[in-house]
């Protein structure tokens, strides 16, 4: 595995990072966090910024963010000149709000499963293709963005953007708060093919379950009486509703309940 270190101008001049013409760029412009100080404009260099490039196509274990960089190598930004195929998984355990990171494919992503959080970014210039599951939530500037297709067997988001240029294929929970207007919790666009179908997901914050609950419409969880009422409705496999500790974002919750189980997390996937 090599990798090129690079500055932010010669990334955006070689490998056209900000591509408005495909509607492929990032939410948050590196020069806000990386120009320079005070007063940032669009011209500042990103001096700061670490930005590795991979010319040709890369296989991997896994990829993990980890707060504020890439594990390895150390960086803000990684950009792959090719195809990008994780064995494993994409992981961003980002514990507080930092830095952005920035993962920009080239070609095609193919990997297990996507953790997405916070103000991670994903801009892939080809299809995205993840075997398993996406969790990708806890908004702050955060996206998930392709040229091409994006398939995943689940997406399970909250607070999110995805957009998607081809066709998307999966089914798709979107975690809303039932108190407030549903078209805040998430923005999806597809560009290619019918429109997807959302089922939309929400929390039991009254009996502190928390589980991601596909009630019927105009229903809301206060009109149960117990947690035990709601467990035919969540979407949480009846093997793992026990173990799901709950608190905090939904998304968070789920995530180690999805690396032990995968898909089995989920209703309806108990046998694989």
């Amino acid at each position: 595995m090599s990798w090129e270190k690079i500055d932010y101008e010669t990334a955006k001049r070689e490998f056209s990072i900000i591509d408005h013409e495909n509607e492929l760029y990032p939410n948050t412009a590196p020069y806000l966090v990386w120009g320079k100080q005070p007063s940032p404009t669009y011209e500042d260099p990103c001096e700061r910024m670490r930005v590795f490039v991979h010319r040709g196509d890369l296989k991997v274990d896994k990829l993990e963010f980890d707060t504020n960089h890439f594990i390895d190598p150390v960086a803000d930004m990684l950009i792959i000149d090719g195809n990008l195929v994780i064995e494993g998984d994409l992981d961003v355990e980002q514990l507080d709000v930092g830095t952005p990171g920035y993962l920009c494919v080239r070609g095609n992503l193919t990997a297990r499963d996507l953790f997405l959080t916070s103000q991670f970014e994903v801009i892939v210039w080809g299809d995205i293709h993840i075997q398993d599951i996406v969790l990708a939530g806890e908004f702050a500037g955060g996206q998930l963005r392709c040229k091409g297709d994006l398939k995943a067997s689940i997406f399970v988001i909250e607070e999110y953007i995805i957009y998607c240029g081809g066709r998307l294929e999966g089914t798709l929970y979107a975690a809303v708060n039932p108190h407030q207007d549903p078209n805040f919790a998430y923005e999806i666009t597809v560009k290619g093919g019918d429109e997807q179908e959302v089922i939309k997901v929400c929390f039991d914050e009254e009996e502190d379950a928390f589980w991601l609950l596909h009630l019927p419409d105009g229903v809301s969880p206060e009109e149960f009486d117990s947690s035990e009422e709601l467990r035919p409705y969540a979407i949480l496999s009846s093997s793992v509703q026990d173990e799901y500790g709950g608190g905090g974002y939904s998304v968070s919750a789920v995530k180690p309940l999805v690396k032990q189980y995968g898909l089995a997390t989920f209703t309806g996937n108990e046998k694989q």
